[in-house]
């Protein structure tokens, strides 16, 4: 808990610079976030020592010789053609497993860097929601998936910028470490909604219908895809769903103080990226719903879990008193993490953390 606890420290004594230097905090608390997932031991995630067996045999899984697998994980091949590539060319550089763990991280902290740079979130709150909220974890545990998430943070800036085929590209770079990754398509779309309660209602029912036939849709894709056979389809026990109902608490409230100081702000109505954030939150809200039925598709949430980032820095924004909200928010995000890791450690399995000399 301790390392953790140091660079949470770290993330709040800088923030006076962030008033007078906000690229400087930026950068810093990047190289800091980058070394701390970079450096860690293998030990650290509960996933990470299965990919580190996977990079010392990298060089002798065979590509896909069908077009269609270089796109899909299907007919038996278990892992994305994607991710195969990016762990032969990094054993190639250099065939230490460390080595990867910093490109990856380095992947991951750039594309996060990059979305809260472009989309003008708050610095402090962001690297606190990152650290505290799960992500951080996250990322060192699910590797291939993070690194699908950390594109689609890209693919949605394009959203926002309303560039088509760069959103294509990420998408289809996150789709090649994690298939989930392809779930992100739709946003795109969602963008030429109006916000409004029809839509928001289709996308209830939309999700209402995945939640019921799901049995069905996943038997029939999991006949062509190993990868989606390696999903669980049933709920793992009480802490499954108790860690369900405090994501949806959260996302319920991002989502419905968002929406309503959005009505209520006559010139904000056309805030194109406060709308697509809250489509985002939605379709969070729908993938908790049917991880009760599912668990394991709770992983999924991560995709559009994104919105926290921006939909907390315009909640902040609108109070009158920004200091003192943001001083809440900051405590409350302190609180939950630490509690968290001291009653459900096993919820991220990060604890504790070493770093690699240490193992």
């Amino acid at each position: 808990m301790i390392p953790y606890i140091f660079l949470i420290i770290f993330t709040l004594t800088f923030i006076p610079l962030c008033r007078y230097n906000s690229k400087l905090y930026l950068y810093i608390n990047y190289i800091i976030i980058c070394l701390f997932m970079a450096l860690r031991s293998p030990t650290v995630g509960s996933d990470t020592l299965s990919y580190r067996s996977l990079f010392y045999n990298s060089n002798m899984t065979d590509l896909p010789n069908n077009f269609i697998n270089w796109i899909l994980p299907l007919n038996n091949q278990r892992f994305e053609t994607g991710f195969i590539l990016l762990n032969k060319l990094i054993y190639n550089i250099s065939p230490n497993f460390q080595f990867e763990l910093f490109v990856t991280a380095f992947i991951i902290s750039t594309c996060f860097i990059f979305f809260i740079k472009q989309l003008n979130c708050d610095y402090p709150l962001s690297f606190l929601i990152f650290i505290c909220f799960g992500f951080l974890a996250n990322s060192m545990n699910l590797m291939r998936q993070s690194l699908a998430w950390a594109f689609t943070l890209v693919a949605f800036v394009f959203v926002v910028k309303r560039k088509f085929f760069p959103f294509i590209i990420f998408v289809v770079l996150a789709g090649s470490m994690h298939v989930t990754g392809f779930l992100f398509l739709p946003v795109y779309f969602l963008s030429y909604f109006k916000l409004n309660y029809r839509s928001l209602f289709l996308i209830a029912i939309g999700g209402g219908v995945v939640f019921f036939d799901f049995e069905k849709i996943f038997g029939s894709i999991s006949k062509f895809s190993t990868e989606v056979q390696a999903f669980s389809s049933s709920i793992n026990n009480g802490d499954g769903y108790l860690n369900l109902i405090l994501n949806l608490f959260i996302f319920g409230i991002v989502f419905f103080c968002s929406y309503r100081l959005l009505e209520l702000s006559l010139k904000d109505k056309e805030n194109f990226l406060v709308k697509n954030s809250i489509y985002l939150s939605l379709l969070a809200i729908v993938c908790i719903v049917i991880s009760f039925k599912f668990s394991q598709i709770s992983r999924i949430i991560m995709y559009f879990a994104s919105c926290e980032f921006i939909l907390i820095t315009y909640m902040v924004n609108k109070f009158n008193n920004k200091f003192i909200f943001k001083a809440i928010i900051i405590t409350a995000l302190i609180c939950y993490f630490i509690i968290i890791q001291m009653i459900r450690p096993e919820w991220s399995c990060i604890i504790p953390y070493l770093f690699f000399w240490q193992s």
